[in-house]
């Protein structure tokens, strides 16, 4: 089964370094028949979410979970597409949500900023390993292509909303300093 879902991964995601992005195609993104709203320019602010659900450890399952919270999000009436610009996986992959241009409706009052999930209920549990450095990756990957300014604010959805999202066990993830110190290459901050 590994090397099944290994060719998967190979033929249809986009590989960028380390990570490997699976697109709205690939995991099976229905078209809303509503157009989402489309962003201009560099992300000021970067919101780390969970999407209090169930974890998810291969690309069916995955997949599986993206299209459930796609339908969910639309069929609420609230959103016209899935909340998130990119959810990671507790596969090792991430799964492009509106993406790069598309705006979110992550977290309300901030629209127009990057929020980034990860599958899970984490107000007790912590990620699977590798999802930190998934969302590292990411965050790299969107400053080093100019998607994201290089002096970017790193918040969790609880900083701004009154709600629990993303959980205990990821809020010392999203204290800015802590991880702008910890995870980027100083490099990155100083370019």
């Amino acid at each position: 089964m590994l090397p099944y879902l290994l060719l998967i991964t190979l033929m249809f995601g986009k590989v960028y370094g380390q990570m490997i992005m699976l697109t709205r195609g690939d995991w099976g993104s229905q078209t809303t028949g509503v157009s989402t709203p489309e962003i201009m320019g560099s992300y000021q602010r970067v919101f780390i979410h969970h999407t209090s659900t169930a974890e998810c450890f291969n690309i069916v399952a995955c997949s599986q979970l993206m299209k459930e919270m796609q339908k969910r999000d639309v069929e609420s009436g609230v959103w016209t597409d899935i909340r998130f610009n990119f959810v990671i996986g507790g596969d090792g992959h991430v799964y492009e949500g509106t993406g790069w241009e598309g705006q979110g409706a992550h977290t309300k009052g901030y629209e127009n900023d990057l929020g980034i999930a990860l599958i899970g209920n984490y107000n007790g549990e912590e990620p699977v390993d590798g999802m930190l450095e998934l969302t590292e990756a990411l965050i790299t990957h969107g400053v080093l292509s100019g998607k994201i300014k290089r002096n970017f604010g790193l918040y969790a959805h609880s900083d701004v909303n009154c709600v629990s999202c993303p959980g205990g066990a990821l809020i010392d993830f999203n204290d800015s300093q802590a991880y702008l110190a910890r995870w980027l290459a100083p490099s990155i901050i100083t370019e």
